[in-house]
């Protein structure tokens, strides 16, 4: 809205201007601008704010609120400048620009945005989010963490930069051009799970094993804004799923080549009952094959004699309640 005031009181407004107060041109005229201030304090602030600033600039201005008519108070931004610079007696004009829905989606913004940071910081995933450029915007403490970093200040905030210092390989070992790293992944488009890269730090020479889930930003016109990556190390588990399988290797080869079977055998409290592994010696035991059983003892159990069935299950209810082997 547009006003002309002289030493504060209307002596002229627009339409617009009555629209923002909620009063008619007649109410405005020959009032002066207290009626859209909150108190007299502010009426005096906002003039000791901004004609100071005419002595200085052809243009004042200020960030302030106007109460309304009906007593809602809005959000303003006021600009002043005399009519004619020579003759301050003429009069000022003044602009005011509604600002109250933008100051309400600012604090919203504010608010998700603390939201956020809150919720990424309390993660013990890495997160990084990188624009349509892939310039990582946002990253938490594990982020810096995950590539050896002590804050996310040190890390750098271009994908370029990070070759420079840091070697990335796919899972079979193979090097990964950056064009498969997976920020530019999913500035393709693609989504995806559980992502296994290999990572070294050049300077220090320090090797992990990183886990990653990927996944673009999409606005609601269908384009792609940025994306979204997080990553957990997984060096330890790695590691120690491969000395598992190799010490089950080393047990199923002990088991394959041993005289007579080795099976185990599981009986839960409901009275149900599980072969878990039985090794290819059953067929020289019991004249099975280990896949006609599956996992289903019964037909061993069936072999028993009559007379040894009582004392048999005897024997696997005492190692049960007892926690001691079963002989």
């Amino acid at each position: 809205g547009i006003a002309v005031t002289r030493e504060r009181v209307f002596i002229e407004v627009n339409d617009h201007f009555c629209v923002m107060s909620g009063y008619s041109r007649s109410e405005l005229l020959g009032q002066t601008t207290r009626i859209l201030h909150r108190s007299d304090e502010q009426y005096r602030r906002i003039g000791d704010a901004l004609y100071p600033q005419l002595e200085t600039r052809r243009v004042a201005s200020i960030e302030t609120d106007f109460r309304r008519k009906d007593g809602e108070i809005r959000q303003v931004a006021l600009s002043l400048a005399w009519v004619d610079t020579a003759r301050p007696e003429l009069g000022a004009i003044t602009t005011a620009i509604d600002t109250t829905e933008l100051k309400a989606a600012e604090q919203a913004a504010r608010a998700a945005q603390a939201t956020l940071e809150a919720a990424l910081a309390s993660m013990r995933d890495a997160v990084f989010i990188s624009d349509a450029d892939g310039n990582l915007v946002h990253m938490n403490q594990a982020c810096a963490r995950f590539h050896r970093f002590a804050s996310p200040d040190q890390c750098p905030k271009y994908l370029d930069a990070y070759p420079a210092f840091l070697e990335v390989s796919l899972a079979d070992g193979s090097p990964a051009l950056l064009s498969q790293w997976a920020i530019p992944r999913a500035l393709r488009g693609e989504t995806a799970l559980d992502q296994k890269y290999r990572l070294r730090r050049k300077d220090t020479g320090e090797a992990w094993i990183g886990s990653y889930d990927l996944a673009p930003i999409v606005d609601a016109d269908g384009r792609i804004t940025g994306s979204v990556v997080t990553a957990s190390d997984i060096t330890d588990i790695v590691h120690r799923t491969q000395r598992l399988e190799q010490s089950e290797a080393r047990f199923r080869d002990l088991a394959d080549n041993v005289p007579g079977a080795i099976l185990r055998y599981v009986s839960k409290p409901d009275g149900s009952q599980r072969l878990d592994y039985i090794s290819p010696g059953c067929k020289s035991v019991w004249e099975i094959d280990k896949t006609d059983l599956g996992d289903d003892p019964a037909p061993l159990w069936a072999m028993v004699h009559p007379d040894d069935v009582g004392a048999m299950r005897a024997s696997v209810a005492a190692s049960q309640s007892q926690l001691t082997p079963w002989n």
